[in-house]
């Protein structure tokens, strides 16, 4: 009785941890960069595109960066 118990047991963890809570990583990433410099030397701008698919779905990020050096 024991013994079924504790295989009964063991199963429904190795099954739990199998089947719950999958994260699944996106299946493409694709980034691009462009910049300038100012016309002062210590500025400089630019602009990063990220571009992620998952599942047939497609996510853009933009994110527009300014920096005084």
């Amino acid at each position: 009785m024991c013994t079924t118990i504790m295989v009964l047991s063991t199963m429904v963890i190795l099954l739990r941890r199998r089947f719950s809570s999958r994260v699944q990583p996106f299946s493409s990433v694709s980034v691009s960069a462009r910049g300038a410099a100012g016309d002062e030397d210590d500025d400089v701008e630019g602009q990063l595109n990220v571009k992620l698919t998952h599942g047939g779905q497609q996510q853009t990020e933009v994110m527009n960066i300014h920096a005084h050096i």
